[in-house]
């Protein structure tokens, strides 16, 4: 049994009910695509595009990849667990000359710092699968019901059409 599910950072889109960033991810090996909360420096960061005049995170993150080389250090992993409150978090696990070192970071640093090295970030199948419960209206009774906005669903399914769901989409069509 799988107990730890690549993700993937799928895109960035605004909450039209609270004006918040949200980020939008997907775990590959079990198709489920979920949204967190994330704050605009967060969603600078992540962006892809060159017209986001603020990219001090991705330079930082550059660095710290550098440094980490340098010093013939590597990251092992990047897991991604929500935290209080619900909050996106991760655990960076570095392996050094000294050891292995484990650091709490946030979830949208960690997820910058897998852009920057190609490491594929992981969650727990189990958390996966309770925020894909929760999103259904399947959570505990007292939890607030969360799914996704119909425009983010809109936006999904129009990713999944033009084949940018698919992980083994054949570019050349």
């Amino acid at each position: 049994m799988i107990d730890r599910v690549p993700v993937v950072l799928q895109g960035i889109s605004w909450s039209r009910d609270h004006g918040h960033p949200l980020l939008l991810l997907r775990a590959l090996e079990v198709d489920i695509c979920f949204a967190v909360v994330a704050d605009a420096d967060e969603a600078r960061a992540l962006s892809t595009c060159s017209c986001m005049p603020d990219r001090t995170r991705r330079h930082l993150a550059r660095l710290l990849v550098d440094l980490l080389r340098t010093l013939g250090a590597s990251i092992i992993d990047i897991e991604l667990h929500q935290g209080e409150q619900r909050v996106l978090r991760a655990v960076l696990r570095i392996a050094s000359p000294r050891g292995v070192h484990r650091f709490d970071i946030p979830g949208s640093d960690g997820l910058l710092l897998a852009s920057e090295t190609g490491v594929v970030p992981v969650m727990a199948l189990e958390e996966i699968l309770a925020i894909d419960r929760r999103s259904h209206g399947q959570g505990l009774p007292n939890e607030a019901r969360f799914s996704l906005p119909p425009y983010v669903l809109e936006l999904l399914a129009e990713l999944e059409q033009f084949g940018s769901l698919d992980d083994h989409s054949d570019v050349s069509e």
